[in-house]
């Protein structure tokens, strides 16, 4: 079977974009949320072992890469408050905990547009419930068929190292098929405790403290593109 022919069979089988539990994924986000859009951000993917997901291979980060180092802005990008930043969302990646979230430069155009609403604050103790919702919606002139993995990956960030990395998800795939201006909402999740480097039992591990953190989302779509957002702040409760 091949890539396409698969392609097919998951946007056949693909959910419409109505067909999620939005009462229960906005069950935590009732109160007052901050939008943050990429805009029209991608990143080119076109080797064949991206057509399997795999969340630790998403995000690949390059030999030259360093060690944190101090400073009030995650890797020199603007932090976005109330409003999307200016111009194109910019690409990133990170090898993961206790590395930075390293600027990638402008993310090139893609026919999908990625929304992130996060809560002004969460609490570590509600870590099994999403802290937001990442809408992707087709902003093309031509109707979508694509798969991506279950979900999106989520960096949380504090003075420019990672402190929590995305969870592991299922390897599996799922169709993704857009009209025009069609949309369709994932959850996003964050285990919201301190990892530790190599290590993959983030719920065991320690709590976030009590602050202010940056959280940057990235979904990748099979042998296409990847959709990013960020940095995002928000407020962790004790």
């Amino acid at each position: 079977m091949t890539l396409r022919s698969r392609l097919d069979d998951l946007a056949a089988d693909a959910p419409g974009p109505g067909a999620l539990d939005l009462d229960r994924i906005r069950g935590r986000i009732a109160r007052r949320r901050r939008t943050r859009v990429a805009s029209a951000s991608a990143a080119v993917m076109l080797t064949a072992a991206m057509s399997t997901v795999a969340a630790a291979g998403l995000l690949d980060q390059g030999d030259d890469a360093a060690p944190p180092a101090a400073g009030s802005t995650p890797s020199g990008l603007p932090t976005v408050d109330k409003s999307p930043a200016p111009g194109p969302q910019q690409a990133f990646t990170s090898r993961g905990c206790g590395w930075i979230v390293k600027d990638q430069g402008p993310a090139p155009d893609s026919p999908l547009r990625m929304t992130v609403e996060l809560d002004d604050s969460v609490d570590p103790d509600d870590w099994d419930e999403p802290i937001g919702t990442a809408t992707i919606t087709n902003v093309s002139e031509e109707p979508f068929t694509g798969a991506t993995g279950p979900g999106p990956d989520t960096y949380v960030v504090r003075d420019d190292s990672v402190v929590t990395e995305p969870g592991p998800q299922q390897a599996s795939l799922h169709g993704v098929m857009l009209a025009q201006g069609q949309s369709v909402i994932y959850p996003v999740h964050s285990f919201l405790r301190r990892c530790t480097p190599g290590d993959v039992t983030q719920p065991q591990d320690e709590p976030l403290e009590p602050g202010t953190y940056q959280v940057y989302v990235a979904l990748q779509f099979v042998d296409a593109f990847t959709l990013y957002s960020g940095p995002i702040e928000v407020e962790v409760t004790g």
